[in-house]
Protein backbone atom coordinates (compact mmCIF):
# COMPACT_ATOMS: atom_id res chain seq x y z
CA UNK A 1 0.00 0.00 0.00
CA UNK A 2 1.44 3.37 -1.04
CA UNK A 3 1.21 6.15 1.54
CA UNK A 4 1.46 9.80 0.53
CA UNK A 5 2.50 12.41 3.07
CA UNK A 6 1.64 16.09 2.80
CA UNK A 7 4.64 18.23 3.73
CA UNK A 8 2.65 20.08 6.39
CA UNK A 9 2.09 16.86 8.35
CA UNK A 10 5.56 15.36 8.12
CA UNK A 11 8.35 17.44 9.59
CA UNK A 12 10.98 18.31 7.00
CA UNK A 13 8.86 17.17 4.09
CA UNK A 14 9.32 14.07 1.97
CA UNK A 15 11.55 13.19 -0.95
CA UNK A 16 12.09 10.48 -3.54
CA UNK A 17 15.15 9.03 -5.20
CA UNK A 18 16.03 10.89 -8.45
CA UNK A 19 16.01 7.92 -10.83
CA UNK A 20 16.90 8.30 -14.51
CA UNK A 21 13.26 7.63 -15.41
CA UNK A 22 11.95 10.39 -13.13
CA UNK A 23 14.54 12.88 -14.40
CA UNK A 24 13.70 12.15 -18.04
CA UNK A 25 9.96 12.45 -17.39
CA UNK A 26 10.52 15.78 -15.62
CA UNK A 27 12.63 17.02 -18.54
CA UNK A 28 9.87 16.07 -20.98
CA UNK A 29 7.33 17.97 -18.86
CA UNK A 30 9.45 21.12 -18.52
CA UNK A 31 9.95 21.18 -22.31
CA UNK A 32 6.16 21.23 -22.71
CA UNK A 33 5.89 24.02 -20.13
CA UNK A 34 8.62 26.05 -21.87
CA UNK A 35 6.90 25.64 -25.21
CA UNK A 36 3.71 27.08 -23.69
CA UNK A 37 5.62 29.95 -22.08
CA UNK A 38 7.41 30.90 -25.29
CA UNK A 39 4.55 30.40 -27.73
CA UNK A 40 1.61 31.56 -25.60
CA UNK A 41 2.43 33.19 -22.27
CA UNK A 42 5.11 35.65 -23.39
CA UNK A 43 3.32 36.73 -26.62
CA UNK A 44 -0.02 37.04 -24.81
CA UNK A 45 1.56 39.19 -22.10
CA UNK A 46 3.13 41.44 -24.73
CA UNK A 47 -0.28 41.74 -26.40
CA UNK A 48 -2.24 42.66 -23.28
CA UNK A 49 0.50 45.10 -22.25
CA UNK A 50 -0.03 46.90 -25.58
CA UNK A 51 -3.83 46.69 -25.59
CA UNK A 52 -4.23 47.64 -21.92
CA UNK A 53 -1.45 50.18 -21.69
CA UNK A 54 -3.55 52.18 -19.24
CA UNK A 55 -2.97 49.43 -16.67
CA UNK A 56 0.58 50.72 -16.33
CA UNK A 57 -1.05 53.75 -14.69
CA UNK A 58 -3.35 52.05 -12.18
CA UNK A 59 -2.82 49.86 -9.13
CA UNK A 60 0.41 51.56 -8.13
CA UNK A 61 1.81 50.94 -4.67
CA UNK A 62 4.37 53.01 -2.75
CA UNK A 63 7.91 52.09 -3.93
CA UNK A 64 8.62 49.73 -1.03
CA UNK A 65 9.43 46.14 -2.02
CA UNK A 66 10.72 43.18 -0.01
CA UNK A 67 12.11 39.72 -0.73
CA UNK A 68 13.73 37.05 1.44
CA UNK A 69 15.62 35.71 -1.57
CA UNK A 70 14.92 32.61 -3.62
CA UNK A 71 16.66 29.35 -4.52
CA UNK A 72 19.07 28.71 -1.70
CA UNK A 73 21.99 26.33 -2.13
CA UNK A 74 25.25 25.33 -0.48
CA UNK A 75 25.98 22.78 2.24
CA UNK A 76 23.92 24.77 4.73
CA UNK A 77 21.75 26.79 2.33
CA UNK A 78 24.01 29.73 3.06
CA UNK A 79 23.99 30.97 -0.55
CA UNK A 80 21.10 32.29 -2.60
CA UNK A 81 20.68 32.51 -6.36
CA UNK A 82 18.23 35.43 -6.34
CA UNK A 83 19.15 37.82 -3.57
CA UNK A 84 16.75 39.27 -1.05
CA UNK A 85 16.54 42.65 0.63
CA UNK A 86 14.33 45.71 0.77
CA UNK A 87 14.05 48.16 -2.09
CA UNK A 88 12.87 51.63 -1.06
CA UNK A 89 12.69 54.43 -3.62
CA UNK A 90 15.10 52.52 -5.86
CA UNK A 91 17.68 51.96 -3.13
CA UNK A 92 18.47 48.38 -2.08
CA UNK A 93 19.19 47.69 1.59
CA UNK A 94 19.86 44.51 3.59
CA UNK A 95 16.91 42.95 5.38
CA UNK A 96 16.81 42.48 9.16
CA UNK A 97 14.11 39.92 10.14
CA UNK A 98 13.88 41.25 13.71
CA UNK A 99 12.19 44.38 12.29
CA UNK A 100 9.15 42.39 11.12
CA UNK A 101 6.09 43.07 13.26
CA UNK A 102 2.47 41.88 13.23
CA UNK A 103 -0.55 43.64 14.70
CA UNK A 104 -4.29 43.13 14.54
CA UNK A 105 -6.13 46.48 14.81
CA UNK A 106 -8.33 45.76 11.77
CA UNK A 107 -8.38 41.98 12.10
CA UNK A 108 -10.99 39.68 13.63
CA UNK A 109 -8.51 38.63 16.30
CA UNK A 110 -7.71 39.90 19.77
CA UNK A 111 -4.26 39.63 21.26
CA UNK A 112 -3.96 37.95 24.65
CA UNK A 113 -1.35 39.11 27.21
CA UNK A 114 0.60 35.93 26.37
CA UNK A 115 0.86 37.06 22.76
CA UNK A 116 -1.56 34.41 21.54
CA UNK A 117 -4.37 35.45 19.19
CA UNK A 118 -8.00 34.54 19.77
CA UNK A 119 -10.82 34.88 17.18
CA UNK A 120 -12.99 37.97 17.68
CA UNK A 121 -15.50 37.91 14.76
CA UNK A 122 -17.56 40.81 16.17
CA UNK A 123 -14.64 43.10 16.93
CA UNK A 124 -15.57 46.74 16.14
CA UNK A 125 -13.71 48.21 13.19
CA UNK A 126 -12.35 44.87 12.00
CA UNK A 127 -13.04 43.71 8.45
CA UNK A 128 -10.67 40.83 7.67
CA UNK A 129 -8.92 37.73 9.00
CA UNK A 130 -5.63 38.96 7.51
CA UNK A 131 -3.17 40.35 10.03
CA UNK A 132 -1.30 43.61 9.55
CA UNK A 133 2.38 42.86 8.92
CA UNK A 134 5.01 45.57 8.51
CA UNK A 135 8.75 45.88 8.26
CA UNK A 136 10.47 48.68 10.20
CA UNK A 137 7.04 50.25 10.69
CA UNK A 138 6.17 50.35 6.97
CA UNK A 139 4.11 48.23 4.59
CA UNK A 140 5.98 46.36 1.85
CA UNK A 141 4.90 44.67 -1.35
CA UNK A 142 6.21 41.17 -2.05
CA UNK A 143 6.06 38.84 -5.03
CA UNK A 144 7.57 38.35 -8.50
CA UNK A 145 7.68 42.10 -9.18
CA UNK A 146 9.61 42.70 -5.96
CA UNK A 147 12.08 39.91 -6.76
CA UNK A 148 12.62 41.04 -10.36
CA UNK A 149 13.21 44.66 -9.36
CA UNK A 150 15.48 43.78 -6.44
CA UNK A 151 17.60 41.54 -8.67
CA UNK A 152 17.70 43.99 -11.57
CA UNK A 153 15.89 41.59 -13.90
CA UNK A 154 13.07 44.04 -14.65
CA UNK A 155 12.95 47.78 -15.08
CA UNK A 156 9.57 49.28 -14.38
CA UNK A 157 7.14 50.62 -11.81
CA UNK A 158 4.69 49.11 -9.34
CA UNK A 159 1.53 49.16 -11.42
CA UNK A 160 -0.98 46.43 -12.20
CA UNK A 161 0.58 45.73 -15.59
CA UNK A 162 4.10 45.78 -14.15
CA UNK A 163 3.11 42.90 -11.84
CA UNK A 164 1.68 40.89 -14.73
CA UNK A 165 4.72 41.45 -16.96
CA UNK A 166 7.22 40.74 -14.18
CA UNK A 167 5.45 37.50 -13.25
CA UNK A 168 5.53 36.31 -16.87
CA UNK A 169 9.22 37.13 -17.32
CA UNK A 170 10.08 35.43 -14.05
CA UNK A 171 8.17 32.32 -15.12
CA UNK A 172 10.36 32.04 -18.21
CA UNK A 173 13.53 32.45 -16.13
CA UNK A 174 12.45 29.80 -13.63
CA UNK A 175 11.57 27.33 -16.39
CA UNK A 176 15.09 27.72 -17.82
CA UNK A 177 16.58 27.16 -14.37
CA UNK A 178 14.53 24.00 -13.81
CA UNK A 179 15.64 22.54 -17.14
CA UNK A 180 19.28 23.34 -16.36
CA UNK A 181 19.05 21.78 -12.89
CA UNK A 182 17.43 18.63 -14.25
CA UNK A 183 20.21 18.22 -16.80
CA UNK A 184 22.76 18.36 -13.96
CA UNK A 185 20.85 15.97 -11.68
CA UNK A 186 22.38 12.51 -11.39
CA UNK A 187 20.45 9.39 -10.28
CA UNK A 188 21.02 8.47 -6.68
CA UNK A 189 19.44 7.95 -3.25
CA UNK A 190 16.84 10.33 -1.74
CA UNK A 191 18.70 13.57 -0.92
CA UNK A 192 17.09 14.12 2.48
CA UNK A 193 18.55 12.78 5.71
CA UNK A 194 16.30 13.15 8.75
CA UNK A 195 17.87 13.58 12.18
CA UNK A 196 16.69 11.52 15.11
CA UNK A 197 16.46 14.48 17.49
CA UNK A 198 15.83 18.21 16.88
CA UNK A 199 18.90 20.39 16.41
CA UNK A 200 17.26 23.29 18.25
CA UNK A 201 14.03 24.07 20.11
CA UNK A 202 13.08 27.15 18.13
CA UNK A 203 13.72 28.27 14.57
CA UNK A 204 12.62 30.88 12.05
CA UNK A 205 12.97 30.14 8.35
CA UNK A 206 12.77 32.79 5.63
CA UNK A 207 12.45 32.20 1.91
CA UNK A 208 10.39 33.35 -1.03
CA UNK A 209 7.54 31.26 -2.37
CA UNK A 210 6.15 31.98 -5.84
CA UNK A 211 3.77 34.61 -4.44
CA UNK A 212 6.50 36.32 -2.41
CA UNK A 213 8.13 36.43 1.02
CA UNK A 214 7.27 33.52 3.30
CA UNK A 215 8.14 33.18 7.01
CA UNK A 216 7.72 30.09 9.18
CA UNK A 217 8.78 29.89 12.81
CA UNK A 218 8.29 27.12 15.32
CA UNK A 219 8.98 26.36 18.97
CA UNK A 220 8.97 22.86 20.43
CA UNK A 221 9.08 21.35 23.89
CA UNK A 222 10.21 17.77 23.77
CA UNK A 223 8.44 16.37 20.74
CA UNK A 224 5.50 18.78 20.96
CA UNK A 225 5.08 21.93 18.87
CA UNK A 226 4.00 24.63 21.34
CA UNK A 227 3.99 27.59 18.93
CA UNK A 228 3.88 27.91 15.17
CA UNK A 229 3.81 31.17 13.23
CA UNK A 230 3.38 31.76 9.50
CA UNK A 231 3.45 35.00 7.53
CA UNK A 232 2.45 34.27 3.95
CA UNK A 233 3.00 36.46 0.86
CA UNK A 234 -0.71 37.35 0.69
CA UNK A 235 -0.60 38.60 4.29
CA UNK A 236 2.16 41.04 3.29
CA UNK A 237 0.24 42.29 0.26
CA UNK A 238 -3.28 42.25 1.69
CA UNK A 239 -2.41 43.65 5.11
CA UNK A 240 -5.31 45.80 6.38
CA UNK A 241 -5.09 49.23 7.99
CA UNK A 242 -2.73 49.67 10.92
CA UNK A 243 -3.44 51.58 14.13
CA UNK A 244 -2.75 54.94 12.50
CA UNK A 245 -5.02 54.22 9.52
CA UNK A 246 -2.25 53.58 6.99
CA UNK A 247 -3.11 50.98 4.38
CA UNK A 248 -1.25 47.95 3.07
CA UNK A 249 -0.11 47.45 -0.54
CA UNK A 250 -3.34 46.23 -2.12
CA UNK A 251 -5.57 48.72 -0.35
CA UNK A 252 -3.16 51.54 -1.30
CA UNK A 253 -3.28 50.35 -4.91
CA UNK A 254 -7.09 50.58 -4.93
CA UNK A 255 -7.36 54.04 -3.38
CA UNK A 256 -7.82 56.76 -5.98
CA UNK A 257 -8.60 54.39 -8.86
CA UNK A 258 -10.81 56.10 -11.41
CA UNK A 259 -13.74 54.03 -12.65
CA UNK A 260 -15.02 55.30 -16.05
CA UNK A 261 -18.46 53.71 -15.64
CA UNK A 262 -20.30 51.71 -12.95
CA UNK A 263 -20.29 48.52 -15.02
CA UNK A 264 -16.46 48.51 -14.97
CA UNK A 265 -16.19 48.72 -11.18
CA UNK A 266 -15.63 45.01 -10.51
CA UNK A 267 -13.57 44.55 -13.69
CA UNK A 268 -11.00 47.24 -12.97
CA UNK A 269 -10.76 46.64 -9.22
CA UNK A 270 -10.69 42.89 -9.82
CA UNK A 271 -7.77 43.17 -12.23
CA UNK A 272 -5.79 45.27 -9.76
CA UNK A 273 -6.40 42.75 -6.98
CA UNK A 274 -5.68 39.69 -9.11
CA UNK A 275 -2.36 41.17 -10.25
CA UNK A 276 -1.10 40.25 -6.75
CA UNK A 277 -2.05 36.59 -7.33
CA UNK A 278 -3.96 36.43 -4.01
CA UNK A 279 -4.36 33.28 -1.94
CA UNK A 280 -7.04 34.26 0.58
CA UNK A 281 -9.47 31.35 0.88
CA UNK A 282 -9.70 31.85 4.65
CA UNK A 283 -9.34 35.63 4.74
CA UNK A 284 -12.31 37.25 3.05
CA UNK A 285 -12.39 41.03 3.39
CA UNK A 286 -15.83 42.48 4.11
CA UNK A 287 -17.18 45.98 3.58
CA UNK A 288 -20.21 46.96 5.65
CA UNK A 289 -22.91 48.45 3.43
CA UNK A 290 -26.06 50.34 4.37
CA UNK A 291 -28.29 47.29 3.85
CA UNK A 292 -26.07 44.26 4.16
CA UNK A 293 -22.43 43.26 4.30
CA UNK A 294 -20.72 42.99 0.95
CA UNK A 295 -17.71 40.90 0.08
CA UNK A 296 -15.04 43.38 -0.98
CA UNK A 297 -12.41 40.90 -2.16
CA UNK A 298 -10.93 37.57 -1.30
Amino acid sequence: MAVKHHHSFLFGGVTVAPTADKVNRALALIKIVKEFINSRMLPDTELIAREYEDYFKIGNTPPRLLSFGLFRFGSKNEQVLWKGGILVDGRLKPLHPELIREEVPSTWFKAEPTGELQPAPYKPGAYTWVETVKYAGEFFEVGPLARMLINGQYQGGTSTMDRIVARTLETALIADLIENWLCKLRPGPPPLSQKKTPVRNSVTALTDAMRGALLHSAEITGEEIVRYRIITPSVWNFAPKDRSGKRGPVESALIGTKIPSPDLLETILGRIIRSYDPCLSCATHVLEGSKKAKILYF
